[in-house]
């Protein structure tokens, strides 16, 4: 990692009030939009805080995601500096859900678009009803999915004003940042949910540690599978070779386990943190979980053993590994996982511990495909 890049413990010191934090920021695709629906409701099914409002959080994260796909080729258009098409967020804080955004808009298109949210935020339901039906049938429809149909729907579905900042970023371009609030007590207070300078605070985080995206949240087996899906789609075009994919896979499948095999418990869940990214026309990927000091001195003999063996040691340690585990009652014993990634990965990997407090520390890893 350069000087400038977050660790993974800053990542996850930045999104740890969460019970879920998921940031993307680009490429955006259609599939995507499945996926992280996937997140979204196995996150509500876990938590036993939340009510059933997957219809809601459902339309509102499709009409979100779909606005910075509708606005994404601006990127690409004006040489933009950030290289990507925009950010997404979602981010449940307790029984709030709370989806943000970031999306270029041209400079002569900025007063209309302020125009059109302010205007929305002074009705009530009926009248936001009463104006999307008046919208259609004029039919202001343009290429964009004009007439701010989508702005009025968000307000109606989340019942509550769309928070918004806009800020130049050269080339003709502004950042148009959104939040939508979705709340589930009546007594909670709008204004204590601003977290549009949280998500620009994680947006430079992202952009100087060249992460694309980001999850801190549950890591058991349904919650991991969309993300693996998100990244195969993502880099599928990219690996240079489906070697490579296959490759980049399997480093993700083995890296997301240890996290889930080995995070201590919190809330009923096995909470870590994990990133990917690009630099220098390779993959990386950054993880990372909190665990017992006792397991550190073990931990720490593993991986340095690991580093000081060449790829045909590797090989060799992983046949006799694998004979080994077939013997085993506790297969995660094993260590099979750290040496399939130390065997998988193109360089040794890279790791730290973070104190956190007499009894635990905070382990991540960096590994470059």
């Amino acid at each position: 990692m350069s000087v400038d890049s977050a660790s993974a413990y800053e990542f996850f010191k930045n999104s740890e009030e969460y019970g879920l934090s998921f940031t993307y920021r680009g490429p955006f695709f259609d599939e995507i939009t499945t996926r992280i629906l996937d997140i979204s409701e196995n996150t509500i099914a876990v938590n036993q805080q939340l009510p059933k409002i997957n219809r809601k959080v459902s339309f509102l994260l499709v009409e979100c995601f779909q606005n910075i796909v509708r606005h994404g080729e601006l990127a690409t258009e004006n040489n933009h500096d950030k290289n990507d098409d925009g950010v997404f967020s979602l981010k449940n804080l307790g029984t709030a859900y709370l989806i943000n955004s970031i999306n270029l808009v041209k400079e002569d298109q900025i007063e209309a678009l302020k125009q059109t949210v302010e205007s929305v935020n002074t009705k009530d339901r009926d009248e936001l009803k009463a104006l999307y039906k008046e919208r259609l049938e004029q039919n202001e429809v343009s290429e964009k999915g004009g007439a701010g149909l989508g702005l009025i729907e968000l307000a109606r579905k989340s019942g509550q004003k769309i928070l918004y900042e806009v800020e130049p970023c050269g080339n003709g371009l502004y950042h148009f940042h959104q939040q939508i609030l979705l709340l589930n007590d009546k007594d909670q207070q709008p204004d204590h949910y601003n977290h549009i300078p949280t998500l620009r605070e994680k947006y430079e985080m992202m952009d100087r540690s060249d992460v694309i995206l980001e999850y801190k949240g549950d890591f058991s087996q349904k919650s991991v599978l969309p993300i693996i899906n998100i990244i195969e789609s993502t880099f599928a075009s990219e690996a240079g070779s489906v070697r490579t994919l296959k490759r980049l896979i399997h480093i993700l499948v083995e890296v997301l386990q240890n996290i889930s095999k080995h995070a201590l418990e919190k809330n009923g869940s096995k909470e870590g943190i994990f990133m990917i990214g690009r630099k220098e026309g390779r993959v990386f990927l950054q993880a990372g979980n909190t665990l017992e000091n006792s397991k550190k001195d073990e931990l720490v003999e593993k991986l340095k053993d690991l580093e000081s063996k060449d790829a045909e040691e590797l090989k060799q340690m992983h046949m006799k590994r694998i004979k080994e585990s077939l013997n085993l009652a506790d297969k995660t014993n094993s260590g099979l996982g750290l040496l399939e990634i130390a065997k998988a990965s193109s360089e040794n990997i890279k790791f730290e511990f973070e104190d956190i407090d007499r009894d635990r520390s905070f382990f991540s890893m960096y590994i470059t495909v």
